[in-house]
Parts: C-alpha cells; structure tokens; sequence
C-alpha cells in the first residue's frame, strides 16, 4: 500500500493559532537581534533578491566528482540496494545501503581500507580535500592582509576516526601551529570537539576560539547545540548533511548569532555527485516544505528555508545520468496523479455523502429551533415569570428565579428573531437553557434533537470546509455544479495517468526525458575537482573585508567589483594612516 507524503495542511490556519496560542515565536530579525550576513553554498541565486538567478559564471557551487575508488564503491552499494528491493523488500540491508553511500560520499575510508597518511586520506575524500582547500584561501587572504585568520568550524557526523588525519594535514601543509599557549595552558590551533573530551577541556577550546588563538575546530553532533562559537567565525562546513532541517539550522546558529565580529559567514555543504546526497535533500525538501507550512503567516517570509539551496536544482546537478533522473522524476509525477485521483474521489464520496446527511442537518436544525421556541412558551407560563416580583429597597429585584427566567427570555427572543442565525448560537442557547434547571426548574423537553443537531452539524460542516468551499460552494449551494467539478477534474487526472502507461514506453517518459535533457543544458552544470569549486569559494573571501560595526561608508553589496573592493581597502588603510598620525601626536 503506497504511503501518503504529508506535504501541506488544509486546516494550516487552526493548526497554526493552536500553535502560536501555546508558542511565543519569534525569528531572530523580528525579535531585533542582529546578526551577519548569512550566504550558503551552493549559490545560485542573486544575495538581493533570491529570485534572480546568476548567470554559471557567477555562482559558487559546490558539486564535486566522485574519485574511481568512490566509483567503485558505489557501485557496490547500488548492488546492494538492488538485492534488498528484489523479492521480499529487505528493510534492514536498503537502510545500510543507504548509510554506506552517505559514507562513500564524505570518504571511501569509512567503508573500507586505511589510508598510508594524513595525504592519502585527503587527496582520496574529495569533500575532505575541498574543505582543506577552502581553509588554505581563507587563511592565506586573512595573511595576505596583515591578520589573524578568522576562525572556521568543520562538522562531521562520521568518521571521527579520521580528525587526526585531517588535524594533522592541516598542521603540515596548510601552516596552522602547535602548542601555542592560552590561559597557562597549551592548545593547538586546530582542535578537536568529540563526545570523547571532558566538559573542561571542551569549554577550554570553545574560549580560544572565540578569542582567535583556536582557529580552526572539528567536530561532531556534540558541536551542533550549545556551544556559542560566534564571535570570530566565519565559515562552517557541513560534511555530513543531516535529515532534519531543524539540525542544520541549530548548526548554522554556532557562527551565524548575534556577536559575530564579521559582517558574512558562510554555510558551506560539498555534495558529491551521484551519491545519496541527493536523496538527503530531497527529504529535507519535503521536511522545509511541511515546516514552513506551519510557520509561514502572510507577514512573515519562510522561516525555515534552505535559502539558496534549490532541492529540484541541485537534484538535477548531482545525478550525471539521466534515464535515472527520468525514472525518479517519472515515478513523483506519478505517484502524485494518483493522490489527487484518489482525493477526488474521495472529494465525491463526501459530496454524495453529506447530500443525504444535508437533509438531517436541515430538519434537526428546525426541531431545535422548535425546541427553544417551545422552552419560551413553557417559561412564560410558570407563576413565578406571571407575578409581580418583589422589589428591594434600592429598586433590584430580589427573586432570583424571575431575574434568570427573564433574562433567558430574552436571550431566546433575540436568537429568534435574529436574520442570520448561526449553528453555534443554537447549540450554546442549548446548553444554556440546560444549565438553567438547576435554577428554573422548568424541564427542556425535546432537548434530544439538540444533541442529534450537533452530531450533524459536525459531520457537514467539516464538508463543507474540506471539500466544498475549495470549489467554492457551501451548504446551501446546489450541489449537482460541485460533483460535476470533481467528476470532470477526475477525467483529467485520469486521462493524464493514461500517458504513464508503458512506463519507458509511455508518451511521457520521452517527453519528461526531453524536460530534463533542456534544464540540464540550461542549468550548464556539472561537477568538478575539489580544487576546482575550491576556487570557486575564494571567489567570496573579500567579504572577510566587512566587519559588523564597521561605518556605513564600509558597506558593500555582493556584486562589489575587484575595483571597487581595492578602493574600499585603500580607505581602510587611510583610516588607520590617520588614526596613527593621531596617535603620533598624542604621544607628544
């Protein structure tokens, strides 16, 4: 039996007050917290406006080629899944199948072989060999510029085994130093962060980051909640992409908060072509899409987004063949034609439905109107509603039983008499008149058709909410326009459906084929070495330039020439000629 993907809400706006009745949410811009800039790789689209594409020669990607041992290794994994979906469906090796490639992707290593050294590791986990390369041009432009470097994080899920590799790769050959003392204690400047450290040691790295001594942190889930390394980082590389979205937000947030130094940071994920990236994404796609149907309010854009990161796109980018995109893209097509189908259908079988429950609807509505107007007649005819109450001294009325009668008289009257009588109104005058026995004493005979009216006023309106108002009909509509809709909509999904058959074979497969084929030439690309997107990522390093509490005079849009960046740097070094001279003359 196909499983239904829960993708939106049709009650959004009730789950939505239920929620916000109960959470007091707010996003960090609309609680007037200041953070940095936020830019994540992959980009694609234009930092101003999300929906402007940048032409292939201005973006930054991040789609790696896969080494011939990864190759090979997936190739492997394939077999493997192919195996657990032949026959009896073998959940247990189609998960492991699916966490070996993840693996594959991040290091061959992980599943199998040791590698001779720290070099060998590197250069054969091109995501590994990316990130190194990142970490020299960020290093090598903060030098360049007379500074510290920035401090930057490398989050990895697995393979913890391997930090010491890439720890001492980065001694080696990226220049980062050893035993450099902080607090009277030695620390290195590139540090580990596992759930194998002590809370005293890991709250020692964690200050020397902050401080610039640390520059560089590798860790696991234990880095990705509460462990504040804001305020001089400015890249964080996510190796391992995690499932929920709600993770890698709670990632971002360790640069990406209020007392970051930097004006830009950057959310970094390699993804490997051809690997179960794709799949991790496309889950995330689905998870974004049910969340942010919960938060989004018409004054509020996406809450949780994957901002520059396009699910379908990158999909398209990292699977290189393409009668494999055909089939997947071929099958979601599908499977969703007959979900709408099977909510069409399910959309008539409610109308035909609740045109016969209409009918009790209206006639239990009528005997409870009845009802009430026989519990005024039976009111106004007890003694203590006919004679003269008495009267105290201040002029009230002291006998409670005609106070209440009198008031329940006129709330009665003024339901009745009323132009636009509601439902709810009728069963609250119910409920009213019930508790009044306690004090009246006067019996609500036929109060039952009340309790009958409600069962059916639940029963239709949840119709009329779900399936009717949609088409824009309601209780009272003529009924017969509402199934004709539904009927014609099911032809046409059913007539769509037509063009699947034959799958390979089908109308569609060879036109959805043709779709891809033009949107991968549109898209122009493809994946690259690691040093490649590597310089890709250089490209960014200027904004390393732009510091929060810089003047206004400092800021810069993304799309900042190299001329207009030397200029801005020659301003900067102005100020300072001039705040030395300053200085200089202080001194005298």
């Amino acid at each position: 039996m196909e499983k239904e993907v829960i993708k939106s809400f049709t009650n959004r706006r009730i789950l939505q007050k239920l929620i916000y009745n109960h959470i007091l949410y707010k996003t960090g811009e609309e609680a007037g917290v200041v953070r940095p800039r936020k830019i994540n790789l992959p980009l694609l689209y234009d930092l101003d406006n999300s929906k402007v594409r940048l032409p292939p020669d201005q973006q930054v990607l991040t789609y790696i080629n896969m080494t011939p041992r990864q190759r090979e290794n997936q190739n492997g994994i394939v077999a493997m899944a192919k195996n657990a979906t032949g026959g009896k469906l073998d959940m247990g090796n189609l998960f492991r199948a699916l966490a070996y490639s993840l693996d594959n992707a991040l290091s061959p290593f992980i599943l199998s072989g040791t590698p001779e050294n720290y070099r060998d590791f590197v250069e054969q986990s091109p995501k590994i060999a990316y990130v190194m390369n990142c970490i020299r041009s960020v290093k090598q432009w903060h030098e360049s510029n007379g500074e510290s470097a920035s401090g930057q994080v490398i989050y990895m899920n697995r393979g913890k085994q391997f930090f010491p590799l890439i720890k001492e790769y980065l001694e080696a050959v990226t220049g980062y130093k050893k035993g450099v003392i902080y607090d009277k204690t030695r620390v290195d400047e590139v540090e580990i962060i596992s759930s194998e450290i002590n809370d005293t040691r890991k709250e020692l790295i964690k200050e020397a980051f902050l401080d610039g001594v640390v520059k560089i942190i590798i860790g696991t889930a234990t880095i990705r909640e509460g462990i504040d390394l804001q305020k001089r980082g400015t890249v964080i590389y996510n190796c391992y992409p995690e499932w929920n979205p709600t993770d890698i937000r709670q990632l971002e947030g360790r640069i990406w908060r209020q007392g970051n130094q930097f004006k830009y940071v950057r959310i970094v994920m390699p993804l490997i072509q051809d690997s179960m990236d794709v799949f991790v994404f496309q889950k995330l796609e689905e998870k974004t899409s049910r969340i942010n149907d919960i938060w989004f309010r018409g004054d509020r854009g996406n809450v949780l987004d994957l901002e520059s990161l396009n699910p379908e796109e990158i999909k398209l980018a990292l699977i290189t063949d393409v009668d494999r995109l055909v089939r997947m893209f071929f099958d979601q097509e599908r499977e969703q034609l007959f979900r709408e189908n099977k909510r069409a259908q399910l959309a008539l079988d409610a109308i035909r439905a609740v045109q016969r429950d209409i009918q009790d609807y209206r006639s239990y509505r009528e005997r409870s109107l009845e009802a009430i107007r026989g519990f005024k007649t039976q009111l106004l005819s007890q003694n203590f509603m006919q004679q003269m109450p008495k009267a105290a001294e201040d002029g009230d009325v002291n006998d409670k039983r005609y106070k209440k009668g009198k008031e329940l008289k006129e709330d009665i009257e003024d339901l009745l008499n009323g132009t636009d009588i509601q439902d709810r109104d009728i069963l609250a005058m119910g409920r009213k008149i019930e508790n009044s026995y306690g004090l009246l004493g006067v019996y609500f005979s036929n109060r039952y058709y009340l309790n009958y009216f409600k069962e059916y006023v639940s029963k239709v309106r949840k119709t009329e909410r779900a399936v009717l108002k949609p088409k824009g009909f309601s209780l009272n509509s003529d009924l017969g326009p509402a199934i004709a809709q539904y009927e014609a909509e099911r032809q046409t999904i059913n007539t769509k459906i037509g063009t699947y058959r034959g799958d390979a074979q089908s109308p569609r497969w060879g036109e959805l084929r043709k779709e891809i084929e033009d949107k991968k030439s549109a898209l122009q690309v493809e994946g690259r070495s690691a040093e490649n997107r590597a310089e890709e990522f250089g490209r960014l390093n200027y904004l390393l330039q732009y510091r929060m509490n810089a003047p206004e005079a400092n800021k810069a849009t993304e799309t900042t020439t190299e001329a207009s960046r030397s200029t801005a740097v020659e301003a900067l070094e102005l100020e300072a000629l001039a705040l030395e001279l300053e200085l200089e003359l202080l001194n005298f």
